[in-house]
C-alpha cells in the first residue's frame, strides 16, 4: 500500500514539474516575441516621446499599431502620432490634458509596422514610464529608441497660446539647455533667429512645431519637436545632428 502511494505521489510530482517547466517555457517564448526598454521616469505631463527605428518607416502602417496605456487607471489613452523630424522615427504625442502625475504608462508598437521596404518590425515594442513630481529622483527623459539608445541632452521650453480669437499667436521661451555649443535656437514657422533665455513670437495654425537649435555662427546642432496647442512648459529631448 505504501509502495503504491509513494508511486502515485512520484507520479503526481513528474505531472506537476511538467506543468511548471511547460508554464515556464510559455512565458520565455512569449517574452521572446517582445523588445522590452528600460523603464523610465518624467517630469514633463506634456512629454512629447520620439521613437526612433533603424529603417525609414511607412507611416501609414503606424495608424492603429500604437498605443499608450495608463496602468494606473487601466485605460487607453487618446494619443496622437505624427512623423518625426526623420523618416525614421515617429513622435508620440501626450493625450489632449496630459498625463497624471503619480501615474504609470505602457507604450506598445505592434510589430505590423513596417517599413516603406514592407519588411515588419521583428518584434513588439514595449516601454513603461513613470510621471513623476518635480524634485523626485528617476532618469530618463529622452526618447524610445528602435537601437536601445537615450539622448541626455534636453531644453526647457515654455509655450504661451494668445487668447481667442488670436490663438495663431504663440510665444516660445527657451530656456535652460544643457548641451553647452546651443546659443541659439530658432523656431519652424518663425524668422527670427533667437538667444538662449530669450522669446520669440510664431504666428501658425499648427499643433505641434520644430526647434531648431545653433552654435555661435549659422549651425545647426540639433532640433526638437514642441506642442504648441496650448499653454505648456516642457522638458523637451534634443535630437543631436
Amino acid at each position: 500500500m505504501l509502495k503504491r502511494c509513494n508511486s502515485k505521489m512520484v507520479l503526481f510530482l513528474v505531472i506537476c514539474f511538467l506543468c511548471v517547466f511547460s508554464c515556464s517555457m510559455a512565458i520565455a517564448a512569449e517574452d521572446n516575441n517582445i523588445k522590452q526598454f528600460d523603464e523610465k521616469n518624467i517630469t514633463d505631463v506634456n512629454k512629447i516621446w520620439t521613437v526612433v527605428f533603424k529603417d525609414s518607416i511607412d507611416t501609414k502602417s503606424v495608424s492603429g499599431n500604437v498605443h499608450v496605456k495608463d496602468l494606473t487607471g487601466g485605460l487607453y489613452m487618446e494619443v496622437r502620432v505624427q512623423q518625426g523630424n526623420t523618416d525614421n522615427s515617429i513622435i508620440i504625442l501626450p493625450p489632449k490634458d496630459g498625463y497624471v502625475k503619480g501615474h504609470s504608462y505602457e507604450i506598445y508598437i505592434n510589430k505590423n509596422v513596417k517599413s516603406k521596404k514592407n519588411i515588419n518590425l521583428k518584434k513588439d515594442v514595449l516601454m513603461k514610464f513613470n510621471v513623476k513630481n518635480e524634485g523626485e529622483s528617476g532618469s530618463g527623459s529622452g526618447s524610445g529608441s528602435g537601437n536601445g539608445s537615450v539622448s541626455g541632452y534636453n531644453a526647457k521650453i515654455n509655450v504661451i497660446v494668445g487668447e481667442a480669437p488670436f490663438t495663431m499667436f504663440k510665444k516660445i521661451t527657451v530656456g535652460n539647455v544643457n548641451l553647452n555649443e546651443v546659443k541659439k535656437f530658432k523656431v519652424e514657422d518663425g524668422e527670427q533667429i533667437a538667444n538662449i533665455g530669450t522669446h520669440v513670437i510664431v504666428n501658425t495654425a499648427k499643433d505641434t512645431l520644430k526647434v531648431y537649435f545653433y552654435n555661435d555662427g549659422d549651425k545647426v546642432i540639433g532640433e526638437s519637436t514642441i506642442n504648441v496647442d496650448k499653454n505648456n512648459d516642457s522638458n523637451v529631448q534634443i535630437e543631436k545632428n
